[in-house]
């Protein structure tokens, strides 16, 4: 089996933001990267932000090792990306962070064809989508189309709650309330008994959700963040069996109009799908495995 990109997009979630996603593809390695909206009242890099900052030098770290251990453990090349963040970060931080939240994170999802399989890790909400493995795309039942993700069920509930209260105008990343429940959570990332990502401590790659697929034949793949898989995942716009297919017939660029149109037209006061933002960054790679 070989791993080929079919096509990639990313769209920033606003205007004169930084787009803190990142994705990208080396040999049989493919990965989508989200990076965390930061919460620290002052930057603590040079960079368009903290997360676009850990995004981006993880993606490129991922592509050197694609280069230089191809058959390392996925752990042992998540763990190596970590120790090189944490040394670039001590490096090149313009001051010390004062508290957990302030760390740069991200969740991510990353892919390695192996021969007869496909292996996948992940930290956090980012989505693989996997079909076929011998069919045509679309010709297998619906419930057959494989899904590697995780809920954001809490905080799903949580901006329920805080967007019903009748008070509230405006982004909900303005809000006060918001912004505290946001750094209460992110106070829990990466210790014990709370929750691991991308980010500044490598004993986390010994805490990633793992994936594995065999492929008996053709498959294709489409990894997404959760600003782009939201389209399937929150707004329900269509199956994730017809979103796969619709990433490979219609294009991804398609999909990132429906999604906007949806946040921006149909939903832009967050309210018939609660969320944070009205619009996340949107990132997504369409791979084949033939």
């Amino acid at each position: 089996m070989t791993l080929r990109v079919i096509e990639q997009f990313s769209l920033p979630g606003k205007a004169g933001r930084p787009n803190e996603d990142r994705c990208g593809h080396q040999g049989a390695f493919a990965w989508v990267i989200d990076g965390a909206t930061g919460l620290a009242d002052a930057p603590l890099m040079d960079a368009p932000s903290d997360a676009a900052w850990l995004a981006g030098a993880a993606s490129r770290l991922f592509a050197e090792a694609a280069l230089t251990q191809p058959h390392a453990p996925l752990d042992v090349i998540v763990r190596s990306v970590i120790e090189t963040l944490v040394r670039r970060f001590e490096a090149e931080r313009l001051r010390s962070p004062e508290h957990r939240y302030e760390l740069p994170s991200a969740a991510m999802v990353l892919v390695r064809e192996a021969q007869d399989r496909l292996e996948a890790v992940s930290f956090g909400d980012c989505a693989l989508f996997l079909s076929g493995s011998g069919t045509e795309i679309g010709a297998k039942p619906e419930e057959e189309v494989q899904l590697f993700s995780r809920s954001r069920e809490r905080e799903r509930r949580e901006a329920d709650r805080l967007l019903g209260d009748p008070g509230h105008k405006g982004e909900a990343l303005q809000s006060a309330p918001v912004i505290e429940f946001l750094r209460k959570v992110r106070n829990h990332q990466n210790i014990k008994g709370g929750y691991w990502v991308l980010g500044l401590e490598p004993a986390a790659a010994g805490h990633m959700q793992h994936f594995e697929a065999s492929l008996d034949g053709p498959a294709t793949g489409l990894l997404a963040s959760d600003g782009f898989a939201a389209l399937t995942l929150d707004y329900e716009r269509c199956t994730p069996a017809s979103f796969l297919l619709r990433a490979k017939t219609d294009g991804l660029e398609a999909l990132g109009a429906e999604l906007r149109h949806v946040e921006n037209v149909l939903d832009p006061g967050c309210r018939l799908y609660p969320r944070f933002k009205p619009s996340d960054d949107a990132t997504a790679l369409l791979f084949e495995l033939s």
